[in-house]
């Protein structure tokens, strides 16, 4: 398991907080503050510099932001300058240095004066090294996944996770247990584990039951289509009295026939 410390976290233009720079301590580091004052922005700064989100999971643009950018006194956004987080840290005592700009990008446009707005970009930089987005998620997934980092900051998140989700958690927490030792004592977990096998999983038999169960009702639909279609192919009943008492008047024309004859 890595031993991550934060050393360093230094703010530029982040949620309003134009230049503000952190120094922890190696043991504990108290940040206190009147409500407003930026507290949760040091989360949101540290959340977003690691994943691009806030410590709710949103993103800085697009629908449901979180509103990175700076705003004037009047509430305006200011334009123009850049957004950026940096944090130093010790990983398993290796130093890490990293580092996500925020900027708006302006193009003139061919026969025009002045420039526009043409969207906003992200830049990352892992020991001062640039990295293209999935570069990035590699290097910290490697630190410290993004589910790890939320559960250990947030009071909310495991409770937020459907119920597979926590139960695999806790179970992951408890260690593990086995199939054979939740099974013992239980006929009917007893039996499923011998339906299981060795090489397949529960939610594989599930799928495996389902898809058995699906062919047979197609099967069973199928059932009348069948029988009127094997119903078209046999002949048809023949009314056997019209057809002996036929035989009875040929064969009396016949004797008839060698009456005359003789």
């Amino acid at each position: 398991m890595k031993e991550i410390r934060l050393k360093k976290l230094r703010l530029l233009n982040f949620k309003g907080t134009r230049n503000l720079e952190v120094d922890f301590d190696a043991d504990r580091t108290t940040i206190y503050a009147a409500n407003g004052k930026g507290k949760s922005t040091l989360f949101d700064a540290f959340s977003w510099l690691l994943f691009g989100k806030d410590r709710k999971g949103r993103k800085p643009s697009g629908k449901g932001s979180f509103g990175l950018k700076t705003y004037d006194s009047n509430g305006v956004t200011i334009p123009r300058i850049s957004h950026e987080v940096e944090a130093l840290m010790e990983v398993s005592g290796e130093p890490v240095m990293l580092r996500r700009t925020f900027n708006e990008k302006w193009t003139k446009k061919k026969g025009e004066l002045t420039e526009c707005f043409d969207g906003n970009e992200e830049e990352r930089f892992f020991n001062e090294v640039p990295c293209s987005l999935e570069e990035w998620s590699s290097k910290i997934a490697s630190i410290c996944s993004e589910a790890t980092f939320r559960l250990i900051t947030s009071p909310y998140y495991f409770n937020d996770q459907k119920m597979e989700v926590k139960r695999k958690m806790l179970i992951q927490m408890a260690g593990g247990i086995s199939d054979r030792e939740i099974a013992e004592g239980n006929d009917s977990f007893v039996a499923l584990l011998a339906l299981l096998g060795t090489d397949k999983t529960l939610n594989e038999l599930k799928r495996e039951v389902i898809s058995k169960k699906a062919r047979i009702k197609k099967e069973v639909d199928s059932i009348p289509g069948r029988i009127d279609e094997q119903k078209r192919e046999m002949p048809e009943t023949e009314d056997w009295d019209k057809i002996s008492s036929e035989i009875s008047e040929k064969e009396k024309e016949v004797k008839a026939l060698w009456i005359s004859l003789m």
